[in-house]
C-alpha cells in the first residue's frame, strides 16, 4: 500500500500529467529570466531562494550526447523541516517550475517544488512524514513496504540513492528515489525529501532526470 503522502503526491503528478496535453519543447532558450517563470497556479508562502542563472557548459562525466547543448538554470530551496536539508538543482532551461510552495513553521513546516516539461514532471517533497521501505526484484515481501522494478544507483555526496520504477503496471512512467538507511536497507525519504518522476516514458527524458539528480548539491 502507498503511504498517504506518496499516495497523494502521486495523485497530483499524473492527474497533472492526465489533463495537460502539451508538445514537448524541441529547442534551447537562450533568453535566461533573472526569477523562474511560475504558472498562475503558483503558490508561494516566503520568497523563493532563487539563484538563477545560466550554466554553460555544465558537462557530467560520460554525459549522454543529448544532454552536450543543453543550458541549465538554478534554484535554491531552503528547507522548513528540521530533519531535511535545503539543497540546490539544476535544471534545463527547456523545463520550467509549474510549482512552489514552502510554508515554514518552527522546523516542522513543508515545501514542495514540481519541476516539468510537456507532460514530464519531477517532485520534491519536504515534510515530517513516515518512510516506507522500497523494495526491489528478489526482496522479501513486507508491511509499509513499495515495490519496485530494476534500478539505477546514484552516490550522492556519502550517500547511495536508487532510481527505480513502480512495479505496479497502473502507473506509468512514475518513477522514485529511494535512499539507504543507516539500517541497509532502502527508504523512500531521502536527505532531502521525497523525489518523485511522472511522464518518464522517453530516454530523453530519463537522461535529463537522471543528470537532475546527479547535479543536485545538498547544503549541510
Amino acid at each position: 500500500m502507498l503511504s498517504g503522502l506518496a499516495l497523494v503526491l502521486l495523485g497530483t503528478l499524473f492527474g497533472v500529467l492526465a489533463s495537460r496535453f502539451l508538445p514537448m519543447s524541441s529547442g534551447v532558450s537562450t533568453v535566461i529570466p533573472k526569477t523562474p517563470s511560475l504558472s498562475p497556479s503558483t503558490i508561494i508562502d516566503e520568497p523563493i531562494t532563487n539563484d538563477q542563472e545560466l550554466i554553460t557548459p555544465l558537462v557530467p562525466t560520460a554525459t549522454p550526447s543529448s544532454l552536450l547543448n543543453l543550458k541549465w538554470n538554478m534554484m535554491t530551496v531552503k528547507s522548513p523541516v528540521t530533519s531535511v536539508d535545503s539543497y540546490k538543482i539544476y535544471y534545463p532551461t527547456t523545463w520550467s517550475i509549474q510549482q512552489y510552495k514552502n510554508t515554514p513553521a518552527d522546523g516542522n513546516g513543508s515545501s514542495s517544488l514540481t519541476l516539468s516539461k510537456g507532460l514530464t514532471t519531477i517532485s520534491i517533497l519536504q515534510t515530517n512524514g513516515n518512510s516506507l521501505t522500497c523494495l526491489y526484484p528478489g526482496d522479501s515481501d513486507q508491511a509499509n513496504s513499495l515495490q519496485f522494478k530494476e534500478y539505477v544507483g546514484i552516490n550522492k555526496d556519502d550517500l547511495t540513492w536508487r532510481l527505480a520504477s513502480f512495479q505496479s503496471p497502473e502507473i506509468i512512467g512514475g518513477y522514485q528515489v529511494c535512499e539507504m538507511s543507516t539500517a541497509g536497507t532502502f527508504i523512500t525519504s531521502t536527505k532531502i525529501g521525497e523525489i518523485l518522476a511522472g511522464g518518464l516514458t522517453d530516454s530523453q527524458s530519463i537522461d535529463e532526470f537522471n543528470y537532475i539528480l546527479e547535479k543536485i548539491v545538498i547544503l549541510k
